[in-house]
């Protein structure tokens, strides 16, 4: 076995303007992993279930900017607005040597898999999904009104979001500071479990529909005998059809766009002058008034899309198993210097 190395290179610039009021800076990076330590199954029939093997270079690059602005410096009031904006993209550049299909499973966590293909990313799920025809419409089965199955594993998204980004705003006005954070992420996909079970079980505003009638009819075709498709018409019991329809090997239908936009922090401090502290032996003192993750704007569906899992030690990106929602922080800090 040789041990895992790792090779990168990191350029960029940092420039001050207008008296230190704008600054930028902007990184470009490389990172390359080879030698990658890997359990891979093996023939049962050789004495061992599975072998540790070397093999494999997985591609890291991405650029990072943050760029400050003071439109307000004096010796009263001062105002600095930052903003950050970054884009990684990792690739697959090869796997070990003699691997069937040229894949690996990476990581999985119940029907999703994260599978490493030369060429792809490392965080690519993958997963059974809709059989569609040749215009994109999904097929449903002419007698039972439910989606046709093919138990193809399929690629299904990427969990890692096309771009990250985060703003904060600081004011501060004589003993007064105020600052707030916002941050997201635009793009990535998040499969979720939780999802999968509470539309099977009716619990979601999602599943509504059909119930005043006692059927649904989905959208989609059938498949004719003569090789044509035509219009889906019909009525399928409304249990089964979102048991089916959302059934847990199905990541298609239980994965979701993870981009979002949190206000991730806001604090108000004062500071007390120091002609009030001359007498108490302190140097500085401030009480803070703060929140954190207060308040989330995102199109999924369930709780929290900045989520993971674990299947073992593994790490799974984008996948949502169970997770509890998120709590919003509230709190006051003294804090006191001698």
């Amino acid at each position: 076995m040789k041990p895992e190395s790792t090779t990168s290179w990191e350029t960029g610039f940092e420039a001050l303007l207008f008296k230190k009021r704008l600054s930028l800076d902007f990184t470009v990076y490389q990172q390359s992993t080879k030698n990658q330590i890997f359990e891979l199954p093996n023939d049962i029939t050789t004495g061992y279930s599975r072998r540790v093997v070397n093999g494999g270079e997985i591609e890291n690059r991405g650029i990072e900017i943050v760029a400050s602005y003071s439109p307000i410096k004096n010796k009263d009031f001062n105002w600095k607005m930052t903003g950050t904006w970054s884009k990684n993209e990792n690739k697959v550049k090869s796997l070990v040597e003699g691997i069937e299909d040229n894949q690996m499973i990476l990581g999985q966590s119940g029907t999703v898999y994260q599978i490493a293909k030369v060429g792809g990313s490392s965080t690519a799920l993958y997963g059974e999904k809709f059989v569609r025809n040749e215009a994109g419409q999904i097929i449903y089965d002419a007698k039972t009104g439910v989606p046709i199955r093919n138990g193809l594993i399929e690629y299904v998204g990427d969990a890692t979001p096309k771009w990250r980004a985060g703003f904060t705003n600081e004011i501060k006005f004589k003993t007064l500071r105020f600052s707030f954070t916002l941050d997201g992420q635009y793009g990535g996909i998040v499969y979720s479990q939780t999802y999968h079970k509470m539309m099977e079980q009716g619990k979601l505003a999602d599943s509504l529909p059909g119930r005043e009638d006692g059927y649904i009819i989905g959208n989609g075709v059938v498949l004719n005998a003569d090789g044509t498709y035509s219009p889906n018409t019909t009525k399928a019991d409304v249990a089964t059809y979102y048991a089916e329809y959302n059934r847990r090997a199905n990541v298609e239908s239980n994965s979701f766009e993870a981009s979002y936009l949190k206000l991730r922090d806001v604090s108000l401090t004062f500071d007390f002058p120091k002609r009030l502290l001359s007498k108490t032996g302190l140097q500085a003192l401030s009480l803070t008034v703060y929140g954190r993750d207060l308040f989330t704007i995102s199109d999924f569906p369930l709780y929290d899309p900045e989520t993971a899992s674990l299947n073992g030690n593994t790490y799974v990106p984008g996948v949502e198993m169970g997770q509890m929602p998120s709590t919003a922080t509230y709190g006051v800090t003294l804090k006191a210097s001698l």
